[in-house]
């Protein structure tokens, strides 16, 4: 039964990312029980193609409509914002009210994804939390991290939920501008670390239902308990026990940069992410995995205790990981050359 008839879906790409963003729009529109979507797309460097190819398989569901806009059409790169993976359309998220344009009076409630979500489930009960004027879920990130950003909680920006009227009213994008122009923070993660600082007194929180990585599904009940500590994690493993009963969203990141898309056995999503990707591409061929990942796709509980490990270490060693994995997933190979991916 639907009960929501409309919702406005945003994504922002790149043309070597389609692939993978159409995945999670095909996702989108099978599981999330909605009756029109509207789905929004940022795009960066497409060709004419692509965008044919896109309409072309959003014209096999007559429920869905999609709109585009050029990034290149809006001159981002006078912020200075740091890239992400050297590309600026992941920070495009951060200033949707003015690449929306005119459109957004149309828009009520807009529902921003990242490229690498998979919808799992029923998606009506967002609305429940659609009066807060962002709504995201806990990232799993230390409180003691959350606390050098100067935040009580510390978001994940790959699902955001935002009401539209009270974004615009309340001024929410220039909160954003006085972050950018006046950062407070090391900007390792660009758009999340702006997001958070600008606007940690306008963030409600989403079940993390609507936003579950790999590591929730990892680790045995046991291990789940020792990683998840409530001292050492926003996530807990009470928070995972309730939020995996009835998942709505997967969000295919931190399994220490193994995804869907790259040959492994042990992503946990690994199988939902391939019921859609051969509808977007029939001749989508896998990532080859890297030395280091080959190795931990061959030996999980090693990975299981050096992710538990990492727990016990301090925060500086913590950033130093994490800045290095985003740095080598910007440097992965194909083992096809027909389509390079991000």
């Amino acid at each position: 039964m639907f009960f929501v008839e409309k919702l406005d879906v945003l994504y922002a790409s790149d043309r070597n990312y389609i692939d993978i963003m159409m995945t999670s729009v095909v996702s989108l529109i099978k599981n999330s029980n909605i009756l029109n979507i509207n789905v929004h797309i940022i795009s960066s460097e497409f060709k004419k193609d692509d965008y044919d190819r896109i309409k072309s398989i959003i014209s096999r569901y007559p429920n869905v409509l999609v709109d585009f806009y050029p990034l290149e059409n809006y001159d981002i790169e006078r912020y200075n914002i740091p890239s992400w993976h050297g590309l600026q359309v992941g920070n495009a998220r951060l200033f949707f009210q003015d690449i929306l344009g005119n459109r957004i009076n149309k828009i009520d409630t807009l529902l921003y994804l990242d490229g690498d979500t998979i919808v799992k489930g029923d998606l009506n009960g967002l609305e429940n939390y659609s009066s807060n004027a962002i709504s995201a879920c806990k990232d799993n990130l230390r409180p003691s991290m959350a606390k050098k950003f100067g935040v009580d909680t510390y978001y994940n920006s790959g699902v955001l939920l935002i009401n539209v009227n009270r974004w615009v009213n309340e001024h929410l994008q220039d909160k954003v501008l006085d972050e950018v122009y006046h950062p407070s923070s090391d900007l390792y993660l660009p758009d999340q670390n702006i997001l958070n600082i600008a606007l940690k007194d306008d963030i409600g929180e989403l079940p993390i239902s609507y936003n579950l990585m790999p590591l929730e599904y990892f680790f045995d009940e046991k291990d789940r308990i020792k990683y998840f500590n409530p001292k050492l994690r926003q996530r807990t493993a009470a928070d995972v026990s309730k939020a995996i009963i009835d998942p709505k969203i997967y969000h295919c990141c931190c399994l220490a940069g193994i995804k869907p898309w790259i040959e492994n056995d042990i992503n946990p999503f690994n199988d939902e992410f391939l019921k859609y990707i051969y509808e977007v591409n029939p001749d989508f061929e896998l990532y080859e995995a890297n030395t280091f990942r080959k190795i931990f796709d061959k030996h999980p509980d090693l990975l299981r205790k050096l992710l538990i490990l990492r727990n016990y270490l301090p925060d500086e060693f913590n950033v130093l990981v994490t800045k290095m994995s985003i740095f080598f997933q910007g440097n992965r190979k194909r083992r096809s050359k027909k389509l390079v991916l991000f």
